[in-house]
């Protein structure tokens, strides 16, 4: 009986500090391409979490075609039920710090090209879940080319922050890969990225106009509210594009650039 105890005792204690560990903010650049972990299992102190009482949870897989490596993260929205089914995976922690920039990249594809996933979320979260910052939504996901994607953003509040991709299902709509995750810190705002033909975007934050540049060869340039609301697009074959924000409420937008397979969205502040 006291032997039980006592291995009852350490394993309790060894879970309590795998838990702790799993609460650490680990650095950046903070990359997850599921590589480390053995297919079904997630990668460790990575998880899922099912919003709704029935639907799938997501897991590890081998990549599905050439167009992925090693391994990804997958859901499958196929099920018997006959109603909605919201699933999120959600990462390691990470600490950001207000005024600084980072960026977030990612891939992902479904692999049914005749069905459309509903959408998928991408947001983060302070661990307290007291600060919510919506990233990015992508909606009617089909075909199976791998995207990739990337989210620019600026932190006005230090703290611990988890990336969570949350996927929106009405049922057997595909199986959504998820792969090359990279949460990293890009500095000041107004130098080229390479992602995307160089865009240069400057001040921000903004108080009334905002100057992009370098964005020959991007197909659209739009700008959106917090809520989704299409508030200027036009086609960004112009060397020099200026934003009128001076009559726009203070808060977060987001400004949307891309080419076909690979795309890009910057989070812009106005003060």
């Amino acid at each position: 009986m006291k032997k039980t105890v006592l291995l009852t005792a350490v394993l309790f204690s060894i879970t309590q500090s795998i838990n702790a560990q799993c609460n650490d903010a680990v650095p950046l650049p903070y990359v997850e391409n599921f590589d480390t972990s053995l297919p079904p299992d997630l990668p460790d102190c990575t998880y899922s979490y099912r919003q709704t009482f029935v639907g799938s949870e997501w897991d590890c897989a081998i990549a599905p075609n050439s167009s992925f490596t090693g391994n990804v993260g997958r859901y499958s929205t196929y099920s018997d039920v006959g109603w909605g089914m919201t699933c999120d995976f959600i990462l390691r922690p990470v600490q950001l710090a207000a005024g600084s920039t980072y960026n977030v990249s990612y891939k992902y594809a479904n692999e049914d090209n005749q069905a459309a996933i509903d959408i998928l979320r991408v947001s983060l979260s302070s661990a307290n879940a007291e600060i919510q910052i919506p990233l990015e939504s992508h909606e009617s996901i089909s075909g199976a080319a791998p995207v990739n994607h990337s989210v620019e953003f600026t932190i006005t509040s230090t703290a611990t922050y988890y990336l969570r991709f949350s996927l929106e299902t009405s049922g057997n709509q595909g199986i959504l890969y998820l792969d090359d995750i990279k949460i990293e810190e890009t500095g000041i705002t107004g130098i080229p990225d390479p992602a995307l033909a160089g865009i240069i975007y400057y001040p921000n934050p903004v108080k009334d106009r905002l100057t992009i540049t370098n964005t020959t060869g991007s197909e659209n340039l739009e700008l959106y509210s917090i809520t989704g609301q299409l508030l200027y697009a036009q086609p960004s074959s112009e060397n020099a594009t200026l934003i009128d924000f001076e009559n726009f409420p203070a808060g977060i937008y987001l400004l949307k650039t891309g080419l076909k397979n690979s795309n890009k969205t910057i989070s812009i502040i106005k003060e």
